[in-house]
């Protein structure tokens, strides 16, 4: 009902008296606080607890929350060893795509180009931009030829190709 002030205040009433019990409980409450804007450090206190509990597992939708909150909330290193472990339990690899991103963001461009391989082996659903992360991750390590083979293969799928296309050109 788009009263999410007072669902969090009641989540969070419950939650001081030691009455959420159930992993949905703790699903609503975090997931309440991240649709709240700036409240990501909130996020991590409810998964973190609710992990400490045992009341919710390291499962793929917890990890991915915790590792985007963790990530917007600029703890890069939990971030990325969070998505790493949640990476682990995706069978689609949009974790791994996810990863690949973050790890291209501080430069660490192998681990980011073998994420990227790993996403594109599992399936992801975009598999241009995983081809995307591979380009910059070779051309920063130098592989030129690499970095053209894989900007070849994000040409091929239509949410890269108009880019992948533009640093072609630059290779030429």
């Amino acid at each position: 009902l788009e009263q999410t002030d007072k669902a969090i205040a009641l989540l969070e009433g419950a939650r001081s008296r030691g009455l959420l019990t159930e992993a949905r409980d703790y699903q609503t409450l975090f997931a309440l606080y991240f649709n709240a804007d700036g409240q990501e450090k909130r996020v991590i206190e409810v998964i973190n607890e609710g992990l400490q509990k045992g009341v919710l597992q390291r499962d793929l939708q917890t990890l991915q929350a915790l590792a985007q909150a963790t990530f917007f909330s600029e703890d890069i290193p939990l971030a990325i060893a969070t998505f790493r472990e949640a990476a682990a339990l995706d069978p689609k690899g949009e974790t791994g795509l996810n990863l690949a991103k973050v790890l291209s963001g501080e430069g660490e461009d192998a681990a980011a180009r073998d994420a990227a391989k790993a996403a594109l082996a599992k399936g992801v659903a975009r598999p241009g931009e995983a081809w995307m992360v591979i380009a910059r991750s070779e051309a920063q390590l130098d592989n030129t030829a690499g970095a053209r083979a894989a900007l070849q293969e994000a040409a091929k799928h239509a949410e890269t190709r108009e880019q992948a296309n533009r640093m072609l050109q630059q290779f030429r």
